[in-house]
């Protein structure tokens, strides 16, 4: 009974660690297409601002490091062709550039049930998109800066993407 017990805890506790959203993007939309990144410059100075009651410390995340990671990631997740820049690039039929303004990250500490928020804006050549992403998570050991705001950029491409 005690073994059962604790394998219907544990199975609890991995199903219940696990956070998704679905983002609808067809790879396809983005045929003949790439997509590139790139950080404004002022985005780079920004420091993770933490809320809540939480013991260690990180290092500050590199944020040219952790948007081109997020980027790579996701463009190999999507199959859609995307790529960071450290450069500015001009708009083709082929190309669409897209800069990332980071305008501040929060990261939320209640008790196991933690929240990074990234207040992002993205310039398109004929639009800005003010976008908001986050990386829910629960913790029962630790965490880092990069890892969750990588997760957290992630979801905001996806919202990017699926806005298209």
């Amino acid at each position: 009974m005690k073994r059962i017990v604790i394998t219907i805890f544990i199975l609890l506790l991995i199903i219940g660690c696990t956070a998704q959203k679905k983002y609808y993007l067809k790879a396809q939309d983005f045929t003949g297409k790439k997509i590139i990144f790139s950080l404004q410059e002022g985005s780079s100075y920004q420091k993770v601002d933490k809320f809540g009651e939480h013991s260690g410390n990180s290092k500050e995340p590199n944020l040219f490091e952790v948007l081109r990671q997020s980027i790579d990631e996701l463009s190999d997740e999507t199959k859609i062709n995307m790529v960071y820049s450290h450069s500015n690039v001009f708009p083709t039929d082929s190309i669409i550039p897209v800069i990332v303004n980071i305008k501040n990250i929060d990261w939320i500490f209640n008790g196991t049930k933690n929240t990074m928020n990234v207040n992002i804006e993205y310039q398109l050549p004929d639009r800005l998109i003010k976008i908001v992403g986050t990386h829910k998570y629960k913790i029962f050991v630790a965490g880092t800066k990069s890892g969750n705001l990588k997760k957290s950029l992630k979801d905001g491409h996806r919202q990017l993407l699926s806005a298209f």
